[in-house]
């Protein structure tokens, strides 16, 4: 095993990964319980989302230590670390601003989209340590695969986006333009999942690829 802190980093992100997906799927159960109205469902729900939560706890710690140790390997996991280290800075930090100092409504938008696209940063970048790390090992397959699955990440990320972007440009939505803004919302969910879904299966190979 030639990076055995990078392999030990890469299949914690790997499962943090899944952990991600799993209470990603959680939360939306409890939401669907929630709408339901009924007693025994809600309080199903209630105990699924508590769950959900500490699935994200667990996952959040595990690519923080991942990343960390991938970085003793490759400087692009300790990029991607300090990465997601400012968004959430930044996610403390707007709400204060827009609770405490008045009139910052540029400023407060420039700061949600740069913690909104922080997490695509961090996948890019963890997926650029595996690349380096493929490049090391003489691993073209992988490489490439990488760096074709960081391009699909920026266009499914931009696409995301520009649908959550588009019922911000409808002031007075009828029943039909709702319905119209849901299923786009539905869509922006499936798309960021897809992206998810592909992260997780290249760390998947990736996880082989160290490990031989």
């Amino acid at each position: 095993m030639t990076f055995p802190k990078a392999y030990s980093g890469v299949r914690k992100i790997f499962v943090s990964e899944l952990l991600q997906i799993l209470g990603g799927f959680l939360a939306a159960l409890t939401a669907i319980f929630a709408v339901t109205g009924f007693t025994p469902l809600v309080a199903a729900g209630g105990a699924i989302g508590i769950a959900a939560l500490v699935l994200e706890v667990v996952a959040f710690i595990l690519q923080m230590v991942g990343l960390a140790q991938g970085g003793k390997d490759a400087d692009q996991f300790m990029i991607a670390f300090w990465i997601i280290v400012i968004s959430i800075v930044l996610n403390i930090l707007i709400p204060i601003l827009n609770q405490y100092v008045p009139n910052l409504g540029v400023v407060i938008s420039v700061l949600e989209a740069v913690a909104g696209a922080a997490s695509v940063f961090a996948i890019l970048y963890t997926i650029f340590g595996v690349v380096n790390l493929a490049n090391k090992l003489g691993d073209n397959d992988m490489a490439y695969n990488g760096r074709r699955l960081a391009w699909l990440v920026v266009i499914l990320y931009a696409t995301g986006v520009v649908i959550k972007l588009i019922p911000s440009f409808i002031p007075d939505p009828t029943k039909v333009v709702t319905t119209v803004i849901g299923v786009i919302a539905i869509v922006a969910a499936v798309i960021e999942v897809i992206c998810y879904v592909l992260t997780l299966i290249y760390l998947g190979r990736a996880v082989k690829m160290l490990k031989k």
